[in-house]
């Protein structure tokens, strides 16, 4: 008469009724290896640039900037993308600080202190725009520009020794300085 293994004591059932099951943590007595399966890789890839294909066509912000805007309302857009984007990455290095994993965090400030310039110099552009149709006056682009100037200063603080941060201050004020958008005029 064959005899019934007892029951695994690795399986435990999640709850009553549920054919569920969990698995106790700890290496199974057993390791089989993974059956060998032949991938065609052009269906593969063909899969990915579909999938790809259609996150673009479905990205809120290509839907947009397909639509007829002025030039204004399109750099707005654009602005409002990167400070989304530079918000991301202000969490993710916050994230990682307090989880005292500084594997990542240069790369992170240094995609962030990007993100800044990129915004203003969009912000630049925007107002620049502005002036010449009439809408914006000289004191409100300083002021932008003197805010974006130390947004990136206090960033560049943050990752960077205390000499590199102030010579890449010294340098970018003294850029600032040599513009017509510095608050110093």
């Amino acid at each position: 008469m064959p005899t019934v293994p007892p029951p695994s004591t690795n399986v435990v059932p999640i709850g009553a009724g549920e054919p569920m099951i969990r698995r106790r943590p700890g290496r199974p007595r057993v390791v089989r290896p993974q059956p060998f399966v032949v991938h065609d890789e052009h269906e593969y890839v063909a899969k990915l640039s579909m999938l790809a294909a259609e996150s673009i066509a479905t990205d809120p912000l290509v839907i947009t900037m397909g639509e007829p805007m002025s030039p204004v309302e399109r750099l707005d857009l654009l602005i409002q993308a990167l400070a989304r984007e530079q918000a991301g990455l202000l969490f993710d290095r916050e994230r990682l600080t307090a989880e005292g994993r500084a594997d990542g965090v240069p790369q992170l400030c240094s995609r962030r202190i990007e993100c800044l310039q990129r915004m203003a110099r969009l912000t630049v552009e925007r107002e620049i725009l502005k002036r010449a149709s009439g809408e914006m006056d000289d004191t409100t682009v300083a002021k932008l520009v003197a805010m974006l100037t130390d947004k990136t200063v206090e960033t560049v603080h943050e990752v960077a020794s205390p000499e590199q941060a102030a010579a890449f201050e010294k340098d970018l004020r003294e850029r600032v300085a040599g513009t017509s958008w510095s608050m110093s005029d």
